[in-house]
């Protein structure tokens, strides 16, 4: 069975390397990448909404 927790730990591990590459990259080539990466990347929910009760 897959563990939905530790695969969503490593996706967003990896999409902060991406983001941390591409910054460094953007920083090389004199490009400030403030504007560009948001700093907490929206969370999508997957599946019928659910009401507060």
């Amino acid at each position: 069975m897959v563990d939905m927790d530790r695969l969503q730990e490593k996706e967003t591990e990896h999409r902060a390397l991406e983001q941390a590459a591409l910054a460094e990259f953007l920083a090389s080539k004199g490009i400030s990448a403030a504007a560009e990466t948001p700093s907490e990347p929206a969370q999508e929910e997957i599946g019928p909404a659910q009401a507060d009760v």
